[in-house]
Formats: structure tokens, sequence, C-alpha cells
């Protein structure tokens, strides 16, 4: 069996007939992904063309927060994803021996990676509506504890290795390489904060008020 059939309701997707009794066409992970919980209806049009539109008729996710609370929430992600970014520039590109270590600056990458993932997450966490849909939320709460967990990993290996690599080379600049050491610490501490910030946010859950379209097919 393919690894990305879907079922609807115990049929295969492939096994559901359109209104006009062809097989609905195939949809791939990414399309019920970003379509979880709406329902797909194919609609005729006055010159007897069909269209495809989506409901969303499942569960909102919504931050139980007020305004103000919402604010200064988001208020705190940009200045903690700021303060890790500069301890990471500070950290990673002082000129000493260690970010010239193969081992320090692999940790350092990943370092990056993480931290890109969570501006391209902050971006969507920053622009998403008050209700959020399945998707908007893996892409802004849990996409984002996934990305600062992957940042702060990154960046306490690479403290770690920058503590390693000035206790082989003792001859190295003990102050700045501790010094870099310190500052990828913190801003891995930086990248923390904002996991425990969302994890300890309430979100309560709203019914759509949507009712599911006849002869519609619930993407999930």
């Amino acid at each position: 069996m393919s690894e990305n059939m879907v079922f609807y309701g115990g049929k295969k997707e492939s096994d559901i007939k359109k209104p006009d009794g062809k097989n609905l066409d195939f949809h791939s992970r990414k399309y019920h992904s970003y379509f979880e919980g709406y329902t797909e209806v194919q609609k005729v049009l006055p010159n007897g063309k069909t269209k495809i539109e989506h409901v969303y008729t499942d569960t909102y996710r919504i931050q139980d927060l007020s305004g103000r609370q919402r604010i200064g929430l988001r208020a705190a992600y940009i200045l903690l994803f700021a303060a890790a970014v500069a301890l990471f520039v500070a950290g990673a590109l002082e000129s000493v021996g260690s970010n010239r270590a193969v081992y320090v600056t692999a940790a350092e990458v990943v370092s990056l990676v993480g931290l890109f993932w969570i501006l391209c997450t902050l971006v969507n966490y920053l622009t998403a509506p008050r209700k959020l849909t399945i998707y908007e939320y893996r892409t802004t709460s849990v996409s984002i504890r996934r990305s600062t967990v992957t940042a702060a990993a990154g960046l306490f290996a690479a403290s770690v290795l920058t503590v390693v690599y000035l206790l082989l080379h003792l001859d190295a600049a003990a102050m700045a390489e501790f010094r870099c050491a310190l500052c990828l610490l913190f801003s891995a501490g930086a990248s923390l904060g904002i996991c425990a910030l969302e994890r300890k946010i309430p979100y309560r859950e709203e019914e759509s008020k949507e009712a599911e379209p006849a002869g519609g097919f619930k993407i999930c």
C-alpha cells in the first residue's frame, strides 16, 4: 500500500466518487496537511463547469489571552529571538581557534538552521489570525516549540564543544574562547525561553460554525 494513500471514513481516496461519478484526484500529503480540517466539495457553476471549494468545519484553536497579553507575548518572542541571534553572532564570529574547528562549526551550522527556522515560524506566528486552523496551529505553536529546541540543542552543543576545544588547546586565548562559549550558551537560553513561554500559553478550542456541505469529504 502506498504510504501516501489517504482514507476518508474508512475508504481509500481513490474509491470515493465525485458527483460526476469519477474518482477524486489523488492529493499529496502536503495538500492534506494544509487543508486538514476542511471539507472539500465540488460546486457546479452556471456554465456547467465544476470547481472545488474548501470549508473549514473542524475545531479552531485560540490563545486564551487578552489583547494586551497577546501583544506582550509576541514582543517577548521578538526580543528573545533578537537576543539569541545577537549572542550567536557574537560567539560564532569571534576570531578564535574554536570557530575554525570542524566539530564546533558543525554545531554552529545546526544552530543557524534552527535560528532560521525560528525566524520563519515567527513570521507565521505574528501574521496568523486569532482563530487558528489545524495547519495554522501546527505552523505556529507547534513549529515554534520544535524550532527553538532545535536551535537550543545546536547552540548548547556549540558551547560545550568550544569548552572542549579550550581544554584541548590550553595555549589558546582562554578568555576569548570562554566568552564565546558563554555567548552560545546564553543564546541557547534565549531560544529555550521562547519555548518555555509557548508551552505555558493556554489554548482553548472552538468548533467551527460552518456545517459540512452536502456531498463533501472531510480532509484529514
